[in-house]
């Protein structure tokens, strides 16, 4: 699943986010996922909204569900931005982040994952 996060984010648009991803995950049934997050127009977020995407997170995780999460960031500080994300979730499943794209759908299927025609 490719999720694009741009702007400012509160806990509402997390919800929101979130809400769209369980929708789109219960058409799959229990099949393992991963995530790759294009946070390159990303400018950071509230500490409520960076729990609660970590919660989520954390509970797809918890149930097998995702298995592989890869970030892809613009510049440094939005990954400096995403540090306390890939500390939490680094420990529980593979985590990886570029600035390039290609990188991390090549990153992708050396997890083993099909990308299909989003990683070409």
């Amino acid at each position: 699943m490719v999720l694009a996060l741009g702007n400012l984010f509160n806990r509402e648009g997390v919800e929101r986010v979130l809400q769209n991803v369980a929708d789109e995950l219960e058409s799959r049934g229990d099949r393992p996922w991963a995530l790759l997050v294009d946070v390159r127009e990303w400018q950071g977020g509230t500490p409520d909204a960076y729990e609660f995407w970590l919660a989520s997170i954390n509970v797809w995780i918890a149930r097998k569900q995702l298995v592989a999460f890869a970030a892809l960031f613009a510049e440094s500080v939005q990954q400096f931005m995403g540090s306390s994300v890939r500390a939490a979730l680094s420990a529980r499943l593979p985590y990886f982040s570029a600035p390039d794209e290609a990188a991390c759908w090549h990153w992708l299927r050396e997890q083993g994952l099909a990308v299909g025609k989003a990683g070409h």
